[in-house]
């Protein structure tokens, strides 16, 4: 649902502009259950963005993606988690063992 408040749509507006203009999403710990937001993330990704979704879960139901665009790691969110995404998206000299 479309949030009513003023400062809720001001975020999110900001949001859209943001992801618009990113060359690659994260997404930490969030299990897609939000439909307005994960509409946003449909319609605002980018197609050449990457998307990394760092997740325990086994599944991602309701990931507003195909899966094959989609890199899901399944970690914690802790330093091996954030060094894995860091590597997979080719930043530094990040190292972690895959899951």
């Amino acid at each position: 649902m479309a949030p009513t408040d003023p400062l809720f749509q001001q975020l999110h507006r900001y949001f859209q502009g943001c992801l618009g203009e990113a060359d690659a999403v994260i997404l930490i710990g969030y299990a897609f259950r939000d439909e307005y937001i994960n509409a946003i993330l449909e319609r605002d990704t980018p197609r050449q963005s990457q998307v990394v979704v760092l997740n325990p879960a086994e599944r991602l139901p309701g990931i507003p993606y195909p899966e094959s665009r989609v890199l899901h790691l399944r970690r914690h969110f802790d330093a091996e988690g954030v060094a894995e995404v860091l590597a997979s998206l080719g930043e530094g000299n990040a190292t972690a063992e895959s899951a």
